[in-house]
């Protein structure tokens, strides 16, 4: 039996399997990021895109500084223009020289270093953001196909409550058949249909990471049957996606007028007890 890679040590085995699931998927991505991961409390704490850092623009100088960069913001735009790129506005995405991406640097460090000199927030790890529950996993087996014409339980809201909202679902897509037999999924669209379908398609059983999207539209429509729903595939790695590209895509789509952001994202339980306690003391 093949040793296990050294990154499993420690952790649990199927938190290791579903880590390198995404890690898999993003090495099959033609952009060439690459994934790894922070630990915390024995697990997972978060993974990043290795070599990239979320940088607010007023610190760019500085943080190009401390990396032994050319610290003139302006001579670092003109000389490597491809290293740098515009997430929203005041915020940029820095690439980190190939020397440090091959030697994988150690980003959690200089993002301590990054804390001390210039304060929380100059600069974080462009985070990989996923569909699925604690240490970034899930078991991926739900939602199951229903059968044509079968009602939903409880049933839908037949008020038209909804009317006039629209919803956007960033999620894994919608499959391009649901709508055939469940009628209270009529009008429901994929945001871009060039790149919004969900994989599973009508796949059965349906595979890991997809149809989530349309599972979250049908209950959204159950709730709100009045209201217009546009389905994204924004968590098209392995359930997954970048920080970075998410934003982007939120970004867009504010200027479709959209009423309701429902956003399938989860945090390991530490950043979740750790978010609940700052809301309670509020």
């Amino acid at each position: 039996m093949a040793r296990r890679a050294d990154w499993r040590n420690g952790l649990e085995g199927w938190i290791a399997d579903e880590i390198q699931v995404i890690k898999d998927a993003f090495d099959r991505r033609r952009d060439g990021v690459r994934i790894a991961f922070v630990r915390e409390e024995g697990g997972l704490g978060y993974m990043y895109a290795v070599g990239q850092l979320l940088v607010r623009e007023q610190y760019l100088n500085e943080v190009l500084a401390i990396l032994g960069e050319e610290p003139d913001e302006r001579e670092f735009r003109r000389s490597q223009p491809d290293r740098i790129q515009r997430v929203i506005a005041g915020v940029v995405l820095l690439t980190l020289d190939q020397r440090r991406q091959k030697e994988q640097f150690d980003v959690p460090s200089l993002l301590r270093t990054i804390d001390r000199e210039l304060g929380q927030g100059a600069a974080t790890p462009n985070h990989v953001l996923t569909v699925s529950g604690d240490a970034g996993t899930c078991p991926a087996t739900e939602p199951e196909q229903v059968y044509n014409k079968t009602e939903p339980y409880p049933a839908v809201c037949h008020d038209g409550g909804g009317h006039g909202v629209l919803i956007y679902l960033a999620d894994t897509g919608l499959l391009p058949d649901a709508q055939l037999g469940h009628p209270w999924l009529a009008g429901v669209r994929m945001g871009n249909p060039a790149e919004d379908e969900d994989p599973g398609g009508s796949q059965n059983p349906i595979p890991p990471y997809t149809a989530h999207g349309t599972f979250v539209a049908g209950v959204t429509r159950c709730m709100a049957p009045g209201a217009e729903i546009v389905v994204t595939n924004a968590f098209a790695v392995a359930g997954s996606t970048l920080e970075s590209d998410l934003v982007s895509r939120l970004t867009a789509a504010l200027g479709h007028g959209v009423d309701i952001f429902h956003l399938t994202v989860a945090a390991p339980r530490s950043e979740e007890r750790r978010v609940g306690k700052e809301c309670r003391s509020r």
